[in-house]
């Protein structure tokens, strides 16, 4: 279980959706409600959630299908005792090699040109994907964030919008570039203001993904972009993890690594790079 769940809002909570990779609880209160998110096998944790381990999670997924299917709300107050230790989600030091970013970037486009190609200009995330370079460059170089955050938040396809993801993935680039030594005081300045701009945005996008974006202000990440920083530091492990988030959702996973490996590039890691992903 993630360290942030609140237990004293999980007595009476209302099924949203129930999926073949984690299930949306919420506390049922209007205007603003608290989520609390279970996952099952390779999906991981996601802050202030919990995750059922792969043998459990086909009892569980039917229990919650049953109940979502009679309207029943579910208590988890019983978990407490029973769930696994505590995750700290915030993001650990760790470095960042630019031949990693390279391959990083060589990978992510071979997963992009092997992709589905969008049915309807609706249902592609091409244009929020191109907005996660100018966001992290201009918190790294200097620039007017909010104009970017603006497009991005809550636009594009998924139950988390594609420029959501974008986001989330950018953050934390910046926040693996901070602990790297790799900001300047002016750029670690710049990216708790993007913090709070998130912070304020948030309110218009859906209720799940705003869910994701705060807990990205907080510095908070499920484990997937946990795994796509970790690759950062890598060549091997960079070309490897990249090729799975391509079978993350139906977009979010590559719209995490754009935002990953845009705010990783930002930071210049002493690489000649490679020309943009698209």
């Amino acid at each position: 279980m993630s360290d942030d769940v609140d237990w004293s809002l999980v007595h009476d909570l209302h099924i949203v959706h129930v999926g073949q990779s984690g299930t949306l609880l919420s506390n049922g209160t209007s205007g603003d409600p608290v989520l609390v998110p279970l996952t099952f096998g390779d999906r991981g944790l996601v802050p202030g959630g919990l995750h059922v381990s792969p043998a459990d999670a086909p009892s569980v997924r039917a229990a919650l299908s049953c109940a979502a299917g009679k309207g029943r709300r579910v208590d988890l107050a019983a978990w407490r005792s029973v769930a696994n230790a505590s995750v700290d989600l915030r993001l650990p030091a760790a470095l960042i090699s630019g031949a990693a970013v390279d391959a990083f970037a060589v990978s992510l486009r071979h997963v992009v040109l092997a992709g589905p190609v969008a049915p309807s200009p609706a249902m592609d995330p091409s244009a929020q994907r191109r907005l996660a370079g100018p966001l992290a460059a201009a918190v790294v170089d200097g620039g007017d964030t909010f104009p970017l955050l603006a497009e991005l938040v809550g636009a594009g396809p998924g139950s988390t919008p594609a420029g959501d993801d974008v986001v989330v993935g950018v953050l934390a680039g910046l926040g693996v570039a901070g602990s790297a030594g790799l900001l300047d005081p002016d750029a670690q300045e710049r990216v708790g203001e993007l913090r709070i701009q998130v912070l304020r945005i948030s309110a218009q996008t859906t209720s799940l993904s705003r869910h994701d974006l705060r807990a990205a202000a907080d510095g908070r990440f499920c484990e997937r972009v946990h795994r796509l920083v970790g690759a950062l530091a890598d060549e091997t492990t960079a070309t490897r993890i990249v090729a799975q988030a391509g079978g993350w959702g139906a977009t979010s996973g590559v719209d995490l690594a754009h935002g990953v490996h845009a705010a990783s590039r930002a930071a210049r890691p002493g690489s000649v790079g490679l020309a943009r992903v698209a």
